[in-house]
């Protein structure tokens, strides 16, 4: 089990998560007798496998025996027949089904068939699943299966669809670009980017990724120089269809992504007390009548380099999923140690809870480490109630295996599992439990610069006396835990004190300045649909080979990374920038190839400004009017 929840097998090559031939191998150590249902359902699984998987039920159950000649050519001369097997998405899962279907039709009766083949059941990309059923979108939920319809929706036609229809729009305006794409769009050229786009893909990985598919469905794009523009056309119209079809999912995941920001660039109570205890002079300072030491004067403060070091930001995202599980979002900024060794150098990292976070990786993986939580608690529910009913049970996250005579028992508890967590408000759940495990941490808050509240603190700073930004900002966080103190003291003369104390949280709060905070663009360009805007095709065209580079760099450096089965599930975190940020507001290590976004860091630093606040969150976004219980009536939820 990873951090998240999720399961995954023992077995490090031949399991469930492995490739096609692996899978194709795998059987139930115990059979169970087929039935009329279970050689349906076997039947489906032959057709789902060999890829006419977005017909109806019905029409897949009809699909083997159209095709019986094939289907028992395959296994009596699968290698000198007609090799019809060989044809299907999946060769060898297909060649299994078919051994599977002949042995059953050979049998006295089918449906006393004793079947040892796991029977798959898929979810309509998983993740906009959830994310529909948090955000209460109706055509989102609709496009994904939750809703209930005579065929099955595909998410991906969906999206082909809005774009070809925009792209057929911009052709007849007479756009190069859409005149030579009109008509000639495919599924499979939206496919990855939709997928991966609800784990946090940016807007030039998604155009990295339609440019490989344009490249080999379009080749005579790439021959007259046009893939790149053309991607990037493509891109940016999937990524406003996402964001018609999923409104309520996009403002959850800036809702997350906001809160993620506010904890990576906050400091804890006992954060405060280290920082404290590092200001006061050794042997100097008051002492209070319980005997604690105060403090030494804010202006006498030593140095952040020789006081305040490894205070960097520590505070990582921490959660429960509904099975009650914590998950701690594991990413520091790690210092390695290197050793040399006869054959090769070698870098070991220990990441310990006194590393500083690295804050862009905390607040880009929350969104899609929660939707992993979530999906690992739907399959470990579901699980549960199988092993309950004695059934045989395996899963590859979001594909659930049984037999086939218990697939309809299956499909019913996997249904009434995601209802029972989605009928409980995951999300305000979530924020109370943010309140709750946060209260007393105060974060580095950016507020326009433009605003009443932002000008009033630039007045306080000036009359507190000249300092660099650093020791300014060491200066009033010792302020706001001065003032924490004198508040919670039994003396009524320090609560009196305290009180009376100015602090930017209090001129904050006197100007009601949370309309002001920054916080909207927090994820940047890994929110679900985000384009970033103004970018030149001459802009996208270099960012489009920084990426290839990057990501053939990142190849290299990482010869321990996912395997081949892990990579399908889990390509969703490749995209994210690393750095780390501390209290002065650096950041380390840049990329390659950063300066342009250092000069947009640097416009966006002027326009606003800087605030010690008490973490608190923004209010839990409105949910729309999609009604989770209508799952139970649908068919094509998981199939």
């Amino acid at each position: 089990m990873d951090f998240r929840g999720r399961a995954y097998p023992i077995p490090p090559y031949l399991n469930q998560m492995g490739a096609d031939h692996c899978r194709g191998l795998l059987r139930f150590a115990n059979g169970r007798p087929l039935g009329k249902r279970g050689l349906w359902w076997l039947k489906i699984q032959l057709s789902n496998v060999y890829g006419f998987d977005k017909a109806s039920l019905s029409d897949r159950a009809k699909f083997p025996m159209d095709h019986l000649e094939e289907i028992r050519d395959s296994v009596e001369h699968p290698f000198d027949g007609k090799r019809w097997w060989l044809t299907a998405e999946d060769p060898w899962q297909c060649l299994a089904a078919c051994h599977e279907l002949v042995e059953a039709l050979k049998a006295p009766n089918p449906e006393e068939f004793i079947s040892h083949l796991p029977v798959h059941q898929d979810g309509s990309c998983n993740g906009l699943q959830h994310y529909a059923a948090l955000g209460g979108d109706v055509e989102g939920a609709r496009q994904v299966n939750l809703e209930p319809g005579d065929k099955p929706a595909d998410v991906y036609s969906g999206v082909c669809d809005l774009v070809s229809a925009e792209v057929a729009a911009d052709a007849a305006k007479g756009h190069e670009i859409a005149a030579l794409l009109n008509g000639r769009l495919k599924r499979k050229i939206v496919k990855q980017t939709v997928m991966t786009n609800v784990y946090g893909v940016t807007f030039m990985g998604a155009t990295a990724q339609v440019r490989k598919q344009i490249d080999a469905l379009l080749p005579d794009i790439g021959e007259k120089r046009l893939s790149g523009r053309a991607s990037l056309y493509i891109a940016e119209k999937i990524f406003r269809a996402l964001g018609q079809l999923f409104n309520g999912a996009q403002t959850i995941q800036y809702w997350l992504g906001d809160c993620a920001n506010r904890i990576s660039s906050s400091v804890s109570p006992a954060q405060m007390d280290k920082i404290t205890e590092a200001s006061s002079t050794p042997g100097g300072g008051e002492t209070t009548h319980a005997g604690r030491r105060k403090p030494s004067a804010p202006s006498k403060v030593k140095s952040r380099t020789t006081q305040l070091k490894g205070s960097e930001f520590r505070s990582s995202v921490i959660w429960t999923t509904p099975l009650k599980l914590p998950v701690v979002q594991p990413y520091r900024q790690a210092k390695g140690a290197s050793i040399q060794t006869n054959l090769q150098a070698i870098t070991l990292y220990e990441p310990t809870v006194a590393d500083a976070v690295d804050k862009r990786k905390q607040l880009q993986a929350f969104p899609p480490n929660f939707i992993h939580s979530l999906d690992a608690s739907h399959m470990l529910l579901s699980a549960l109630k199988l092993d309950e009913l004695g059934l045989s049970f395996a899963a590859v996250h979001d594909s659930f295996w049984t037999h086939a005579a218990d697939v309809d028992v299956m499909n019913r508890l996997l249904r009434e599992a995601f209802i029972r967590m989605h009928s409980e408000d995951i999300i305000g759940r979530l924020a109370a439990e943010f309140n709750k495990r946060y209260e007393n941490h105060v974060y580095m808050a950016e507020i326009s610069k433009t605003s009443p509240v932002a000008k009033a603190i630039s007045e306080y700073r000036k009359n507190s006396g000249r300092r660099s930004v650093t020791q300014q900002k060491n200066y009033e966080l010792l302020r706001e835990i001065e003032k924490r103190r004198l508040m919670a003291s039994e003396d009524p003369t320090e609560r009196k004190k305290g009180a009376e104390m100015v602090t930017a949280a209090t001129i904050f709060k006197d100007f009601r300045g949370d309309r002001h905070i920054i916080s909207k663009d927090s994820l940047g360009q890994t929110a679900m649909a985000a384009v970033p805007k103004g970018v030149t095709e001459g802009a996208a065209e270099a960012a489009l080979e920084q990426h290839a580079t990057e990501t053939m760099a990142a190849s290299n450096q990482a010869p321990n990374g996912p395997t081949p089965a892990d990579q399908e599930v889990d390509d969703d975190l490749t995209e994210m920038p690393t750095g780390t940020t501390s209290l002065d507001g650096s950041e380390s290590a840049p990329s390659p190839g950063s300066k342009q976004r250092q000069k947009k860091k640097s416009a966006h630093s002027n326009n606003q400004t800087w605030a010690w606040l008490p973490l608190t969150f923004r209010p839990v976004p409105e949910k729309g009017t999609f009604d989770v219980r209508r799952l139970r009536d649908s068919q094509y939820f998981f199939s």
